[in-house]
């Protein structure tokens, strides 16, 4: 509780000063950036570099980095290495679709506000969504989904699905094609399913099953990183959501998000307008 208490006394501070730019800040030296390797978050190409084409995560982790002064550099990660590879030193912070959980409290400080959100949604190839047309159908069926989702636990114990865990979207397509998942699990936001399947001539479309656990994605940092973490909560606080319906976030979201068939995020507009009404009172 005294943790809790002292970064919400940090984030208004945050709030009430603005994001900092000083050049002590910018001589903290560059920051590894851990970004989601899947479409449209971050698009990573063959050689392991990250692709000239900006991605929604990679947007708004560098217009987070810009607003603290801070100097980053983008390292694409798959979903299983996003924590490890923040907590064992190798990224510095984390913009990478990160969902918050009780669990993930525990090994990771969420960045305060959140700067999206996302369900969960069910993805099959076009003749076969009607076999995954709500959550209950799954049951008994084999389900594709990304190792270390944390949704693999409840699509198990809750809805009794035969899970099948996979490293990528790729193999996930595969397992799709060959008939060996009915259907796969993914963030509403994760097109890379639908991106990939378009490369390879395969239609692949989101089922009639509603969005599940809708939770907030943030920004993470080690434990112990209040300083930074704060860093960033007035970068995003400020510089992402603080002007309404015109709040940059949204822009973002139309761009790289919305263009691709995604969906708007759940409760985003209510944020970016609690946010709003804290700023300029100041």
């Amino acid at each position: 509780m005294a943790r809790a208490t002292a970064l919400l006394l940090a984030l208004a501070l945050a709030l009430a000063l603005g994001p900092s730019r000083t050049a002590a800040q910018a001589a903290d030296g560059t920051k590894k950036v851990g970004v989601l390797d899947l479409f449209p978050f971050a698009y990573k190409a063959p050689n392991g570099t990250l692709t000239g084409e900006w991605r929604f995560d990679v947007a708004v982790a560098t217009k987070a980095c810009e607003l603290t002064g801070l100097k980053c550099e983008m390292v694409p990660l798959v979903v299983a290495d996003r924590i490890p590879k923040l907590r064992d030193g190798t990224v510095d912070m984390l913009f990478a679709g990160l969902t918050k959980t009780a669990d993930r409290a525990k090994e990771v400080l969420s960045v305060a506000p959140s700067y999206y959100a996302s369900g969960a949604s069910l993805f099959a190839l076009q003749d076969k969504a009607a076999n995954a047309a709500d959550w209950a159908a799954i049951k008994g069926q084999k389900i594709c989904a990304l190792a270390g989702y944390y949704l693999n636990p409840d699509l198990k114990a809750k809805y009794g699905a035969d899970l099948v865990e996979v490293p990528d979207s790729a193999a996930m397509l595969d397992k799709l094609v060959a008939g060996d998942c009915t259907a796969a699990v993914t963030d509403t936001t994760d097109l890379s399913l639908i991106q990939a399947g378009k490369d390879k001539g395969v239609n692949v479309v989101v089922t009639a099953a509603p969005a599940l656990d809708p939770a907030p994605y943030a920004a993470a940092v080690r434990l112990g990183e209040e300083d930074l973490a704060v860093k960033l909560s007035g970068a995003i606080a400020q510089g992402l959501l603080s002007a309404g319906n015109s709040s940059a976030i949204f822009s973002l979201e139309d761009q790289y998000i919305l263009s691709n068939g995604g969906q708007p995020a759940p409760y985003l507009a209510n944020l970016a307008e609690a946010i709003t009404c804290m700023v300029p009172c100041t």
